[in-house]
C-alpha cells in the first residue's frame, strides 16, 4: 500500500523544536466594539501559522490564549499544537475592569516547565498583548514577581495597543500615562510596541507581527546577530499597510 507520507517527514517532525505562543487579549466592555475584528484577526493568523508549520521547517508552535477583564482566564487547560488548535471566539464582559494583576498572575503560574512549558522548552515564549485602555488595578507587585520568572523575563513580549478611541496620535499617546503600563509589559522595549491606529489594519498587523516573530525565532544565532534591529522587518512591512 502506498503511503501518504514520507517516513523522513515523521522523523523530522518528531525532532522539531517547540515554542509556546501566548496571546493575551483584553475582553473588558471597552473592547466590545473591537472584539469582532479581533476574533477575525486571531483566526486568520492561526490559520497562517498552521500553513507555516506544514510548509516550512520551523519549530512546532503550541498556542495558549489568555483573556482578561476583571479576572484572567485561559481558553484551554493547556497549550495545543497549532495544527490541533480550535479557536473559540472571545466575548467581552459587561464590566469595565482590566485587571493586569490577574493577567500577570496567570502568566507567572503557567510559564513553568511543570505546566505550559512542559513540552515547549526549546525557546523562550512569545507573548503578544492586544489591549485597549488603562489597567484598573495595581499590578506592579505581581509584574515584579513575573520578572523573577526567567520564562517570562526572557520571553519575547510584544504589545499591540488599540488607540483609535484615544483621540491622540502615536506621539501624544507616548507622552500619556497609558504608555507606561505598556512599556512595563514589554520590559521597557519601545521597539516591541505596535500601535493599532486603524481597526481595519488589525488583521494584517497581527499576521505580520506574529508570523515575522515566529520565523525570526527559527533563524540561527549567527543570522540573528547580523540583524541588529530584530523588529525592523516588522516595522518595514507595517509601513506598507
Amino acid at each position: 500500500m502506498d503511503k501518504f507520507w514520507d517516513d523522513n517527514d515523521l522523523i523530522n517532525s518528531a525532532k522539531k523544536k517547540r515554542m509556546l505562543f501566548v496571546l493575551a487579549v483584553d475582553t473588558s466592555k471597552y473592547m466590545n466594539t473591537k472584539i469582532e475584528i479581533v476574533n477575525k484577526a486571531i483566526k486568520e493568523t492561526l490559520n497562517k501559522l498552521k500553513d507555516l508549520d506544514l510548509k516550512h521547517n520551523i519549530a512546532k508552535v503550541t498556542v495558549a490564549i489568555l483573556e482578561f477583564n476583571k479576572e484572567a482566564t485561559w481558553l484551554i487547560d493547556k497549550p495545543q499544537e497549532i495544527n490541533n488548535f480550535n479557536f473559540n471566539e472571545l466575548k467581552c464582559t459587561k464590566e469595565s475592569q482590566s485587571n493586569y494583576h490577574c493577567l500577570y498572575q496567570q502568566l507567572n503560574e503557567k510559564l513553568t516547565t511543570d505546566t505550559f512549558l512542559k513540552d515547549a522548552q526549546d525557546y523562550y515564549p512569545i507573548i503578544l498583548l492586544i489591549n485597549d485602555g488603562m489597567p484598573t488595578d495595581d499590578y506592579e507587585d505581581m509584574l515584579n514577581q513575573c520578572e523573577n520568572n526567567p520564562w517570562f523575563h526572557k520571553a519575547t513580549r510584544i504589545a499591540m495597543p488599540i488607540i483609535i478611541d484615544k483621540n491622540m496620535n502615536e506621539e501624544e499617546f507616548r507622552d500619556s500615562l497609558n504608555y507606561q503600563f505598556i512599556m512595563d509589559f514589554t520590559n521597557q522595549k519601545d521597539d516591541r510596541i505596535f500601535f493599532v491606529t486603524k481597526l481595519e489594519h488589525l488583521i494584517d498587523m497581527l499576521d505580520i507581527v506574529t508570523l515575522t516573530t515566529v520565523q525570526r525565532r527559527n533563524k540561527n544565532k549567527k543570522q540573528q546577530i547580523q540583524n541588529a534591529d530584530p523588529f525592523n522587518d516588522i516595522r518595514n512591512k507595517l509601513l506598507n499597510l
